[in-house]
């Protein structure tokens, strides 16, 4: 029975021992393939990523940048790997950028990224940023018949941000160009970062989205409700945005923030969206029955720009005068 069971025992041991043996063998290929650019990334779209996609000189910047940032820049994608999350997809398609236009489009991204932290923009990247001729999502029209293209300038996918920025239709000299793209490149890296947990919305401008996003004001201090001021006046005012009206998150709301706080700088952002006129919600009434605006937009700019500054150390409205200064 002792020499039965010790025969079973060393049966066992080989074939441990083999086992282990293959999984030593094998190791080695499978850290190989981790670090090889040319195979399947993280994204998991099934689909192979060849990084660098060509030998120009922007490919070598890409490559550089890489190694700096840990983010592949891709200029060739197709449209499962642009749409792919696990088990759906992204309500946004691209379309693959014109290669006239990369070195641009390329510029204007580098830009929107260098007014950040170094630190702070290697912890929000994706492993992909995709430079396209365009970005859109697709809305019911509203003759009812179909859908229509709504165009974005950025979007921000499972593992990647895009940016449509790479086509003949931008003039990478124009300082409005600039300026705007600094706040694209904004929205997309925020938005990435909040749906990683990367960055956590703060609750006191979560409370503010939740107390006003179904709360619509019947009238304004003026008696009328101009544009700007639908609904809970979210960032959307600010842009009129269509989509923003229409299942309007609280990521998007707060990327949203950051996009216009970064682009000017507060003397111009106060101008613009925190006057009585623009920033005229409300529900509350004086003894004569005048509405008195809550200041929903001051209070949410007032909201983003603490938590940046006292939980990330970074003060936004100074990017957004830098940004105002550019020429």
């Amino acid at each position: 029975f002792l020499h039965k069971n010790i025969l079973i025992f060393r049966r066992f041991f080989n074939s441990a021992n083999r086992l282990l043996y293959i999984i030593m063998l094998a190791l080695p290929l499978v850290f190989w393939a981790c670090d090889n650019d040319d195979v399947d990334g993280p994204s998991g779209s099934g689909l192979s990523i060849v990084f660098p996609q060509g030998n120009n000189d922007y490919d070598r910047e890409f490559v550089s940048f890489k190694e700096q940032y840990g983010s592949m820049v891709l200029y060739k994608f197709s449209n499962a790997q642009f749409r792919w999350a696990v088990n759906e997809y992204i309500p946004y398609y691209g379309t693959e950028a014109k290669e006239a236009d990369i070195a641009k489009a390329w510029g204007l991204v580098k830009s929107g990224i260098s007014v950040w932290p170094e630190d702070f923009v290697k912890k929000c990247l994706p492993y992909q940023i995709l430079l396209c001729d365009s970005v859109y999502s697709l809305w019911d029209n509203n003759a009812g018949t179909g859908k229509d293209k709504k165009l974005r300038n950025s979007c921000c996918g499972f593992n990647h941000i895009a940016f449509a920025f790479a086509n003949d239709r931008i003039n990478p000299q124009d300082v409005e160009t600039k300026r705007e793209a600094v706040g694209d490149v904004a929205y997309a890296m925020i938005s990435y970062a909040i749906s990683k947990n990367i960055i956590t919305i703060p609750e006191r401008f979560d409370t503010l989205f939740t107390k006003w996003k179904v709360n619509y004001p019947t009238y304004t201090t003026n008696g009328e409700i101009p544009s700007g001021a639908w609904g809970y006046n979210g960032a959307a005012a600010m842009d009129g945005s269509v989509e923003a009206k229409s299942g309007y998150t609280l990521a998007h709301d707060f990327a949203s923030y950051v996009k216009y706080i970064v682009t000017c700088s507060p003397a111009t952002f106060e101008e613009r969206y925190l006057n009585d006129t623009f920033d005229c919600g409300g529900t509350k009434y004086d003894t004569d029955w005048n509405l008195i605006p809550e200041h929903r937009i001051r209070q949410k700019y007032e909201a983003v720009l603490d938590y940046f500054r006292d939980e990330l150390g970074i003060d936004l409205s100074t990017i957004g005068t830098q940004t105002e200064q550019m020429r």
